[in-house]
């Protein structure tokens, strides 16, 4: 999912929320025009997992943290994600934090 940045009078247009998937059969061809593109302003549109462990393939490396009693602990945790598929709840995450990194 994405949307279409306006290179021209450098705007972002969040009226309109495109499948910008690439294996997708979804999507398609969008013809942009000119000095517009998807840029930077694109989201996964499935489910993302996040795994803090110390497995291999993990995203991080696990969690060291303390007690309230100073004791050292090591957390190995995992949790999934999944974006709102609106324009107006995409256009307010592009806008506040910018573009997710595909890994």
């Amino acid at each position: 999912m994405g949307f279409v940045f306006d290179g021209n009078i450098m705007q972002l247009e969040t009226s309109t929320l495109y499948n910008v998937e690439v294996n997708d059969k979804n999507g398609g061809r969008v013809f942009l025009g000119l000095g517009r593109s998807f840029g930077n302003f694109r989201y996964p549109r499935y489910s993302r997992r996040l795994l803090f462990s110390s497995e291999s393939g993990a995203n991080s490396p696990v969690v060291s943290a303390k007690t309230r009693d100073g004791l050292s602990i090591t957390l190995s945790m995992s949790f999934q994600y999944q974006f709102i598929r609106t324009a107006e709840a995409m256009a307010s995450l592009a806008i506040n934090f910018g573009s997710v990194a595909e890994t």
